[in-house]
């Protein structure tokens, strides 16, 4: 009886062993991970979020992300793995990206069983490449004005934070050399936040302000780059401003918009005849700090501030044949004043606003807004902007900075 009791005991220890056997081989599960999105995106790098809700049976030995140019990656494509252990959330800093390209993410996290992924995204890498070029000759200053005639641009006037004074030197600056040259100082009074653009190949300076609020201006100037002279032209008729916006159109001058009271007008100028005429008012209300500029035969104003009271995102585009406004997509980097706006070629650009370094391409036929690179600094008081030709120029004019954006 004994020697029974033994096999039987002997038996039944085979077959616990086996099932516990079974039981430990058969309970090996993959991590449950969620790939959760792309931020900071610039034109060669990315931030992924990652979230593991379950670490695996065994617990998974390595995480982090794959990605490649083709979607469903794995991690025979590029990865990018992260140290830690366990649940909750990482994040994995994605570089050596190339600019404007599309890329396929999946998280990822691996036990003795095998990879597990997580849901795909996609994100696009932005386009858009900043140069710096030769510092701006003239010293620091807020709210200088910039325009370009032909092949070359300008940057004058502005005020002299440090020493409380107002300027109107006058600088011109050769893109295919990389230098300034400074040109005969602006005829009018020194003076910020002035209104400029040209018209064929002259350049225009008008409005701004000097001293105290009630130090606006409303005078008109025309500057002739061949001759290197500047002469005056019929003032402003609406009422004296500064910090309005200002572009041309084909043959025509455009101003509105403006403080100190706030206005929401707007004028054009015929340089042939030397007079203003009155247009269908800025729809978008009364501000000042706005952005202005031409695409073919088509003006944008937007964004702006009125006051402390609040900023805008709004952006409108202006038909001189038919004196009217069309309100189009807000401008997708939210709210914002002080910004630069010009085009170049058929697309509009705008960004790099008070403490902003964000910079966003707007296609006025899918009427879409794209982000590109962002600039190199925050934005402040002190950054000006024009086009010359394929590219773009931003002085960032509070350390002197001057760059070049190529779309």
């Amino acid at each position: 009886m004994k020697y029974v009791k033994k096999i039987i005991c002997g038996i039944l220890t085979v077959v616990v062993s086996a099932l516990l056997s079974c039981q430990v081989e058969g309970d090996t599960s993959l991590p449950e991970l969620t790939t959760v999105g792309a931020n900071h995106i610039t034109t060669n790098s990315a931030t992924i979020d990652v979230n593991i809700t379950y670490d695996g049976m065994p617990t998974y030995t390595e995480r982090g992300v794959c990605y490649s140019t083709s979607q469903n990656p794995t991690i025979t494509d590029n990865k990018t793995p992260v140290t830690g252990t366990g649940i909750g959330d990482f994040s994995v800093n994605l570089s050596d990206l190339k600019p404007n390209t599309t890329y396929y993410v999946r998280a990822y996290a691996i036990n003795t069983k095998s990879p597990a992924y997580g849901a795909q995204i996609s994100f696009k890498t932005l386009s858009g490449v900043w140069a710096q070029k030769t510092d701006f000759s003239g010293g620091e200053r807020e709210h200088a004005v910039g325009f370009s005639i032909g092949n070359k641009g300008y940057i004058g006037t502005g005020y002299v934070r440090e020493y409380g004074i107002y300027s109107k030197d006058f600088w011109e600056y050769d893109p295919v050399a990389n230098s300034w040259t400074q040109k005969t100082d602006f005829a009018g009074n020194a003076r910020s936040g002035a209104v400029g653009f040209s018209i064929g190949n002259k350049g225009y300076i008008g409005t701004g302000s000097s001293a105290s609020s009630d130090s606006n201006y409303k005078d008109f100037w025309e500057y002739n780059p061949v001759l290197n002279i500047w002469t005056r032209k019929t003032d402003f008729p609406g009422a004296a401003r500064n910090c309005a916006v200002g572009f041309s159109i084909g043959n025509k001058g455009y101003i509105g918009t403006g403080s100190p009271l706030v206005y929401k007008d707007f004028w054009e100028y015929d340089p042939v005849s030397n007079d203003w005429t009155k247009k269908e008012d800025f729809p978008g209300g009364f501000r000042w700090m706005a952005v202005g500029f031409s695409i073919g035969n088509k003006g944008y104003i937007g964004t702006g501030s009125y006051g402390s009271l609040s900023s805008y995102e709004d952006f409108w585009e202006y038909d001189p044949i038919a004196n009217n406004w069309t309100q189009k997509t807000n401008f997708a980097g939210g709210y914002i004043w002080n910004a630069v706006g010009f085009s170049i070629g058929n697309n509009g650009y705008v960004g790099v606003g008070a403490n902003r370094q964000d910079f966003w391409e707007y296609d006025p036929v899918l009427n879409k807004w794209t982000q590109k690179a962002d600039f190199a600094n925050y934005g402040g008081w002190g950054t000006v902007g024009f086009s010359i030709n394929n590219k773009g120029y931003i002085g960032y004019l509070d350390d002197n900075d001057f760059w070049e954006f190529e779309p």
